[in-house]
């Protein structure tokens, strides 16, 4: 699932076109990412403005993280947070960073699990459990496509 993902998003031309401008800040970890940025404050919500989030490889290099022309200096994180766990519908293991900056904002990433991300040091991820809400609306939308696959099979 993640190759394919990756695949769609252009993932390793990204990192490959980083790594030629930037040879002195390579690429680390790359994947595809749904990315939002918000008020410091604001909770990870599952929601329709995820319909309209950013789409774009996430880079994560020796000093930036970088999401389509978003290009965020390491040292501008002030802490990065991880929620790892499965969607509506559960075909690969996906994450959630809420990346918390300097300047108030907060990034909300989301993507294909990505072990190499959560273990970086530079970004010290500190993992959360899935919040009460989320998992709440993930089995909610999961109920509704089981029950709507069954009344097609039984209308048949």
């Amino acid at each position: 699932m993640r190759g394919l993902v990756d695949a769609l998003y252009g993932v390793s031309r990204a990192a490959a076109r980083w790594d030629q401008d930037h040879p002195l800040d390579k690429v680390r970890v790359a994947l595809a990412c749904k990315a939002r940025r918000l008020p410091a404050a604001a909770p990870v919500r599952p929601g329709i403005a995820w319909l309209f989030a950013r789409r774009a490889p996430l880079l994560v290099t020796e000093h930036h993280l970088v999401c389509g022309d978003w290009v965020i200096a390491l040292d501008d994180v002030l802490a990065t947070k991880a929620t790892v766990g499965y969607g509506v519908l559960p075909l690969a293991k996906g994450m959630m960073l809420r990346v918390s900056l300097r300047s108030g904002e907060q990034l909300q990433l989301g993507g294909v699990f990505e072990p190499k991300l959560l273990d970086d040091p530079r970004l010290a991820v500190e993992r959360e459990p899935m919040s009460r809400s989320v998992v709440v609306a993930i089995w909610t939308a999961r109920a509704l496509i089981l029950a709507l696959l069954i009344r097609d099979l039984l209308e048949g």
